[in-house]
């Protein structure tokens, strides 16, 4: 067991790394590459095989991640419930490479959020996996906000996304609140991130004194 656990935690230290998660791979029996970020995100999920054989190898370890692997299960409950569908209201590309999204609550009901937090998309049409971005939006903005995603073409997972809103006629000239009908329907689930946001620095900077001309 000692060495499917050192096995496990070898491949999933290789494919974290970011030349890795940045690549694009050929598998065989598969047309096209497969993304480096799908490989590792599939392969890290062998923590759960690493936990198992780790109080399999030692009987006293259960003793020492018990708590932590409760709270882990807590951790994963409450992303379960967090879990909220989502109308896409515009997709445009403001510049090259850039994904703006605007979205709103399938209930109707106001999204509310802090300055500084952020969401974890997932888009079925895409893939099954959930992918965070923070939130572009002022938190004042009422029942819509934005994401802004870089997708370049060495990204796959997001460039996949760019493709499959900005073909398939998702692009409004002007926000409208309607639901897109066959098309991909996001759903996000948030989660908090403490960094500065642009509310933050409009309030650094108003209560900046002003400085002397030279």
């Amino acid at each position: 067991s000692g060495h499917h656990i050192a096995l496990f935690m070898l491949l999933m230290s290789l494919t974290g790394l970011e030349r890795f998660r940045r690549a694009r791979f050929g598998l065989p029996g598969r047309r096209g590459k497969v993304g480096g970020y799908s490989i590792f995100s599939h392969v890290h999920k062998l923590w759960v095989l690493v936990l198992a054989l780790l109080w399999f190898h030692s009987r006293t370890f259960w003793k020492f991640s018990l708590f932590p692997t409760l709270l882990l299960v807590l951790d994963k409950c409450i992303a379960l419930r967090a879990k909220k569908p989502v109308v896409l209201v515009r997709a445009h590309s403001p510049t090259k490479d850039v994904l703006a999204l605007t979205l709103r609550l399938s209930s109707g009901r106001r999204f509310k959020f802090k300055a500084g937090q952020y969401v974890f998309l997932q888009c079925g049409e895409v893939s099954s996996e959930w992918h965070p971005f923070s939130v572009s939006s002022s938190a004042e903005d009422n029942h819509t906000f934005s994401l802004h995603i870089r997708c370049r073409a060495d990204m796959d997972w997001t460039f996949a996304l760019s493709q499959a809103l900005l073909q398939q006629d998702l692009v409004t000239v002007a926000p409208a609140v309607s639901d897109v009908e066959g098309g991909p329907r996001p759903s996000i689930r948030t989660k908090r991130l403490m960094s500065l946001s642009d509310d933050d620095l409009t309030r650094a900077v108003e209560a900046s004194p002003a400085l002397p001309a030279p």
